[in-house]
């Protein structure tokens, strides 16, 4: 007795056979499948080096709050303006994370020990500055159980050390132009330094035809001068523009 084999179950073996050995279309399935990793993978990549960003970001902005908080303190300000010139110079800095965010203790409660090995807490010449600022989890809270945001945080400490005289002080703590030369101004300060306290970004402005030849020029804020200004060292919250 024969077995009679139905006609549609045979082409579909054949048919079955036939894609088994075309190679063909394989590149394509297998592009297909991983596409979607591979995306995940550039995405994930892309959201955790934007944090170390972050961090590189708040980290540097600590570090300019607590050079702002130690001045004033050095200034002989209160804690509220020391507290105030922390927090704008922060802003301005790239910080994000608002006033609630911001933690300055003067003297020092919680620091860690400086890099000589010395015990800030209760010493009134240190000034400890801390920044935490959230940032929310887009694509790896997909991957990563908890919550969807992550905390950033960034601390600096601040030894206050008496400095050089100043010949030209201003003590204005957020005026621009604190200290402005104009004009044909032309002055040389020998033994002494320039200094100002405002946290502006142009709290020493130099111009025109003026001509200023000094040690240093020390600002909480920053150094706006176009030509004019002579010196071997500057110290300014920012980068000094010419």
């Amino acid at each position: 007795m024969k077995t009679m084999t139905h006609p549609s179950l045979i082409s579909k073996l054949k048919n079955g056979a036939a894609f088994l050995e075309d190679r063909y279309g394989g590149a394509a399935i297998v592009m297909a499948l991983m596409t979607p990793i591979i995306i995940g993978g550039l995405a994930y990549g892309a959201e955790v080096g934007g944090w170390e960003l972050t961090k590189r970001q708040i980290q540097n902005a600590a570090d300019t709050a607590a050079f702002a908080a130690g001045t004033q303190v050095r200034a002989g300000y209160d804690v509220a303006t020391i507290n105030a010139a922390a927090v704008a110079v922060a802003a301005e800095s790239g910080y994000d994370g608002g006033v609630s965010g911001v933690s300055v203790e003067y003297p020092p409660a919680t620091a860690p020990n400086a890099v000589d090995g010395t015990d800030p807490n209760g010493k009134s010449n240190y000034v400890y500055v801390t920044l935490t600022q959230t940032a929310e989890r887009r694509f790896t809270k997909f991957f990563a159980q908890g919550s969807d945001f992550v905390t950033f945080r960034s601390a600096a400490l601040v030894n206050v050390e008496n400095g050089r005289p100043a010949c030209v002080l201003a003590l204005a703590p957020n005026t621009s132009g604190a200290v402005t030369a104009t004009g044909s101004t032309n002055v040389t300060l020998t033994g002494c330094d320039v200094a100002a306290n405002s946290i502006s970004p142009s709290a020493v402005t130099v111009g025109g035809s003026a001509d200023i030849t000094t040690n240093c020029v020390s600002a909480v804020g920053g150094v706006s001068a176009s030509s004019g200004l002579h010196m071997p060292n500057v110290r300014t919250r920012s980068r000094m523009r010419h």
